[in-house]
């Protein structure tokens, strides 16, 4: 397989992620492996450890560090000098071009993709420092203290109008596929996507095409700009679905789907390097997991939330439309809910008139309706987008699968010290989960279809099941495993139980909380009554645990002499046990971002200077998906 490069478009893309995850970043070290193969890594306050991956016509985000040279060569030691320590301040690529800028306070580190490909290093005003590689031709040259000139640009096709393009095509006498990939600069990929977006044969000759031709063509270039899941196929990643290409694997960003492009060059990799693509592959995987997992939840509970709150929203919806009907200005429409002092005028937050939506708050929580349609449509949005995120999930639980029976059907690793990664995770890690604090072993459902898979799968005579009385709850279960469940076990599963419940996100204090053997749970209702995914039928007799506080610790575990932080979350008996620190939190307002950086810092302030070099990496994103229901606040620390 030939070695893949990336292409303009895909470098458009790229840009936005690599805003996303380093502006704002710190230069934290730089290594360099082959002449033109280097890595940047990064700390950013919010995303953590990040690594750039510069090589032969390739730069992305990536999740893989080989080992450090023992000698850097000199280029290297001269980035570090004028880089290391230095914040991003944007990044950038020049015209529709495989040039890359990214912009420091007083430099500029240019990467050139396109052949024979370049590092340069200039200051603030493009005037060269140094690049990696010395290069003359007749129209510029590089090398130190002379300005910096781009190579000739491309033309960006997403910029001609219908004319200009039709006018382009007229000139050429190329065919359409070789006009597009060349001459435009789109590359064999996207030239063949576009073709097949505007129903054009790549090998029909440029002059022979018509008017209605063109501007179907042109209306295709157009769509190659939407976003849309990034996809990773036999030979190619992408930003968006091809559909000039079937199968494919979906991934949450192009970056991970280019690392996984790129990590495979070779065909029949080395068990090692198949394990760790595998690995990446479900860790992405889980990671989208997580996000449409949430996105589901949310917008289901805002369609309900619409209905349950009917007169509330009608009243809302219908003075806005009547307040255009009236003729009023948005101005005056905006003045007239800040001055009123009705329930509705109240919960009006925002109105966004050029998007015909409003922003509403009604208990404690935000979200947008459109006071262009009715209540109704406005709910089924929100129904209609949640089903979505169901679909997705379906296929990523898929494709998880799959990955993970790969995995298993790999022989052991042999140990490796060369390559810094995260420890493959244990089976448990899936679900929900914590010790106890005499070490039972405790796993949940994250949704119903997990709650489906811990009955079916991991609930055993001996065991104990515990349930929130109240619907929308993770089923928890102590494994036994031959020994006898203590009572201060069960007291910290039922403290899970509570906090993985509604009672959560509904701000609750407390809650009563059973537990049942599993004999006494059915998936089999009695004729005639239907039960939903995720839902149980419980006969016998139940043990309570009245009032349980609804509360949960969050900490890490620091293994020391691997190099390794994990965090953990559960009771805080559990995490007074088997985390090195800790705090608790409970229902709140506070947004799940903002609190795990707040949690972050306090555990900083507790932690040794020594376990702050363990904790200052960590991303927010790990300590984020330990909070229940996206929103909490801090309790106290431990």
């Amino acid at each position: 397989m030939d070695t893949p490069v990336m292409s303009a478009l895909d470098l458009r893309f790229l840009v936005k992620e690599l805003r996303k995850g380093l502006e704002g970043g710190r230069v934290r070290k730089i290594y360099q492996y082959e002449k033109k193969k280097l890595l940047f890594e990064f700390h950013h306050p919010e995303k953590g450890e990040q690594w750039l991956y510069v090589g032969r016509g390739a730069v992305y985000l990536t999740e893989q560090k080989p080992s450090s040279p023992s000698e850097p060569p000199s280029f290297c030691m001269f980035l570090r000098k004028h880089l290391m320590g230095k914040a991003v301040r944007n990044i950038r690529q020049v015209g529709f071009d495989r040039i890359l800028e990214i912009q420091f306070p007083e430099h500029i580190l240019v990467i050139e993709l396109l052949p024979p490909g370049n590092l340069i290093l200039c200051d603030s005003s493009y005037n060269i420092i140094m690049p990696l590689e010395f290069q003359k031709w007749k129209s510029r040259e590089v090398k130190p203290r002379v300005p910096y000139k781009h190579p000739p640009l491309q033309v960006d096709l997403f910029k001609l109008s219908l004319d200009q393009l039709q006018h382009a095509l007229g000139k050429s006498e190329k065919s359409l596929g070789a006009f597009l990939a060349a001459g435009l600069g789109l590359g064999p990929v996207y030239s063949k996507e576009a073709c097949a977006r505007a129903g054009i044969p790549e090998s029909t000759p440029t002059g022979e095409i018509r008017l209605e031709q063109a501007s179907l063509l042109h209306s295709a270039l157009e769509s190659l700009l939407r976003e849309g899941a990034a996809m990773l196929y036999e030979d190619t990643a992408s930003p968006f679905p091809l559909k000039s290409r079937s199968g494919g694997e979906e991934f949450p960003s192009f970056s991970q789907a280019l690392d996984a492009l790129f990590s495979r060059e070779q065909q029949q990799p080395p068990p090692r390097e198949e394990e760790e693509r595998l690995e990446r592959i479900i860790e992405t995987q889980e990671k989208a997991r997580e996000k449409f997992i949430e996105e589901q939840e949310e917008r289901r509970d805002t369609a309900e939330d619409i209905y349950n709150h009917y007169p509330l929203i009608s009243k809302i919806l219908q003075g806005i439309r009547s307040a255009i009907d009236q003729g009023l200005s948005w101005d005056e429409i905006k003045q007239k809910t800040q001055s009123e002092d009705t329930e509705e005028a109240q919960a009006i937050k925002e109105i966004q008139e050029h998007e015909g939506t409003v922003t509403v708050e009604i208990d404690g929580k935000e979200f947008k309706l459109d006071f262009r349609i009715s209540l109704e449509e406005n709910a089924a949005r929100y129904f209609e987008e949640s089903k979505k995120a169901k679909r997705k999930l379906v296929t990523v639980d898929q494709v998880q699968a799959e990955k993970e029976e790969e995995l298993e059907t790999l022989p052991p690793p042999e140990p490796q010290e060369s390559v810094k990664k995260k420890p493959r995770k244990k089976w448990y890690e899936k679900f929900r989960w914590f010790f106890t604090s005499d070490d039972f072993l405790v796993i949940g459902g994250k949704d119903a279809k997990q709650n489906d898979l811990v009955y079916s799968k991991y609930i055993n005579p001996g065991d104990l099941a515990f349930h929130a009385d109240i619907p929308g709850a993770s089923l928890i279960v102590i494994q036994s495993v031959g020994r006898e469940v203590t009572e201060e076990a069960k007291r910290e599963a039922a403290e899970a139980s509570a906090s993985y419940s509604k009672a959560w996100s509904k701000g609750l204090g407390t809650i009563d909380i059973f537990a049942v053997r599993p004999e006494q749970i059915s998936k089999s209702p009695p004729s005639g009554m239907a039960i939903a995914k995720g839902s149980f039928i419980i006969t016998g007799e139940r043990e309570w645990f009245r009032n349980t506080e609804v509360r949960l610790a969050v900490g890490v575990q620091i293994d020391r002499e691997n190099q390794l932080i994990k965090v953990l979350s559960g009771p805080v008996l559990s995490l007074r046990k088997h985390a090195d620190y800790f705090i608790t939190i409970k229902p709140g307002l506070k947004k799940s971002l903002e609190l795990a950086r707040s949690i972050k810092n306090k555990l900083l302030m507790r932690s040794t200077p020594e376990d702050k070099s363990f904790l200052e990496p960590l991303p927010l994103e790990e300590i984020q998906v330990k909070i229940p229901s996206g929103m909490g606040e801090i309790v106290e620390y431990g």
